[in-house]
Order: structure tokens, then C-alpha cells, then sequence
């Protein structure tokens, strides 16, 4: 039941920080690449999200996580980003 609640959690998470991402970009080059980093963010978790068991899903959800968080720092609220990275345990 734990892994449903954080699940939840980390899904929600996700969710609104990806609907800030795609309402909050402007249209330069730069935040182009951090559109690109925030559909790959959404991409995973909804992979992550169909089964939360694989770890493959996991890590790759990590890893774009972490990537979004180091390549979109400046200027961007990454709260709900690492928020979601401190939750998600890929065991």
C-alpha cells in the first residue's frame, strides 16, 4: 500500500510540474531544450506510472528527472522535480 501512496505521490508530482513546464516556456532556443528535457520527464513517468515494478522504467524516469533538474536550473522552479526524484527509490 506504501508503494501506492508514494506512487501517487510521485505521479502528481510529475503531472503538475510537467503542466508548469509546457505553460510557463518561452520560445528561444535554450528553453527549447528544456521542453525537450520536460517531454522526456512526462515520457518516462507515464511509462514508470504503467508499471512501477521495473526498474529499467525507474532509472530511466530518474535519469530524465535528473537531467531536467541540472540542464533547467536557472530561472526555473524545480521544487516539484526534485521532489519527485527524493521519492522515487529504483530497487
Amino acid at each position: 500500500m506504501k508503494l501506492v501512496k508514494d506512487f501517487s505521490r510521485i505521479a502528481l508530482v510529475a503531472a503538475l510540474a510537467c503542466t508548469f513546464v509546457f505553460t510557463s516556456c518561452k520560445k528561444d532556443e535554450e528553453e527549447t531544450d528544456c521542453g525537450a528535457l520536460a517531454s522526456k520527464v512526462q515520457t518516462t513517468s507515464q511509462a514508470y506510472a504503467s508499471d512501477p515494478s521495473n526498474v529499467e522504467k525507474c532509472n530511466a524516469y530518474k535519469a530524465a528527472l535528473q537531467a531536467y533538474i541540472s540542464g533547467c536550473g536557472e530561472g526555473t522552479d524545480l521544487a516539484s522535480f526534485e521532489t519527485a526524484l527524493e521519492f522515487l527509490t529504483c530497487d
